[in-house]
């Protein structure tokens, strides 16, 4: 999935602005693109550690979610990851 780009309206010129998940050709804006691997990497070691052992994924297809970052994590010991959790 690339970055949208896209074209700062003339009328927000000169506010403060920060563009998130998108770039515009104009140097002068900031923008940042979240790191969604790693906080989802981060955010199941938190439920793991906090002893949740049957995690709920909505829009995963299982082989993207076993072979993903947070699929390594959900095959250790004790874990389930069975099929009616993943829709």
């Amino acid at each position: 999935m690339g970055l949208r780009h896209i074209t700062l309206p003339e009328s927000l010129y000169g506010e403060n602005i920060v563009l998130a998940n998108c770039v515009a050709d104009d140097p002068a804006l900031p923008s940042y693109i979240p790191d969604d691997y790693t906080a989802q990497y981060e955010s199941t070691q938190h439920l793991l550690a906090a002893g949740y052992r049957q995690p709920y994924a909505s829009g995963y297809r299982k082989v993207r979610w076993q072979q993903g970052i947070v699929g390594r994590d959900l095959s250790r010991p004790g874990v389930m990851l069975d099929e009616i959790w993943l829709r």
